[in-house]
């Protein structure tokens, strides 16, 4: 092969493996500067387990909701989603 391309695709791809890293490091940072900050009120639950050692897990100040008879239930694992409203003070 020719060394002239051989070191060009070299180039291409060492900037290549440098980009993406620092690509989603912009993209992460900058999330962080512009985005708005939630604050939730939460409390620990039992920090030790047999199976995980010891951990922090939380749980958030009104993630618990009743069901009521029609409402629709949703298999475990899925997605969900709300909506968060913030409290101008």
């Amino acid at each position: 092969m020719n060394p002239k391309l051989v070191f060009g695709l070299f180039i291409a791809v060492a900037v290549v493996q440098l980009a993406t890293p620092i690509g989603q490091i912009w993209k992460y940072e900058d999330a962080l500067q512009t985005g708005r900050s939630y604050k939730f009120r939460t409390a620990p639950v039992d920090p030790y387990d047999a199976f995980r050692r010891k951990y922090v897990a939380l749980n958030h100040a009104g993630t618990v909701t009743t069901i009521r008879e029609g409402d629709k239930i949703r298999p475990r694992g899925l997605a969900t989603y709300m909506q968060a409203a913030r409290k101008e003070a």
